[in-house]
């Protein structure tokens, strides 16, 4: 890592951007037919582990009970928030609460890892992943370009000087 790069802000943006590109080649590959491996299906378990901080970082919030891992689960909630809010978003949502379609996804998650028929073609999984990398790069960018702003250069000008 990057000294004086906020490695925790860095490694949570890395983890759940390359996560969600991958989920969102797994979803457009079994909208196409191809059903999961078991590498995939390992992948789709971490998205639900992710819905599952979104609604424990809701209750925390909600409750003021903060338990573990409540940073993670706070960050990924307020992200999950701000996929939600987004127009895209809110144009293919139904009058559901995002508590009920972070479960209902979450459902949609589990009926294909066990194989099971999935009514709908998955597009409200598909977009909150694929705004989710989008999020995670810029997050990712900001950390990186930030790092370089302190040092009071431009990324390329450091590269040529640490090389």
């Amino acid at each position: 890592m990057m000294k004086g790069v906020d490695n925790r802000r860095l490694a949570f943006s890395l983890k759940w951007g390359f996560t969600s590109d991958r989920i969102v080649e797994i979803l457009d590959k079994y909208r196409k037919g191809r059903l999961p491996t078991e590498e995939d299906k390992d992948v789709l378990k971490m998205a639900r582990m992710l819905f599952d901080m979104i609604l424990k970082g809701e209750e925390q919030a909600n409750s003021g009970n903060f338990g573990m891992n409540f940073l993670e689960s706070i960050k990924v909630y307020n992200r999950s928030i701000s996929i939600i809010n987004t127009r895209e978003f809110l144009s293919i949502m139904s009058n559901e609460s995002m508590n009920e379609v972070i479960k209902n996804m979450d459902l949609s998650f589990d009926k294909i890892i066990k194989s099971e028929p999935l009514e709908g073609v998955l597009n409200r999984e598909l977009l909150f992943f694929d705004l989710m990398r989008e999020l995670t790069l810029n997050e990712t960018e900001d950390v990186i370009d930030g790092f370089y702003e302190s040092k009071g250069m431009s990324k390329w000008s450091y590269l040529q000087r640490n090389i």
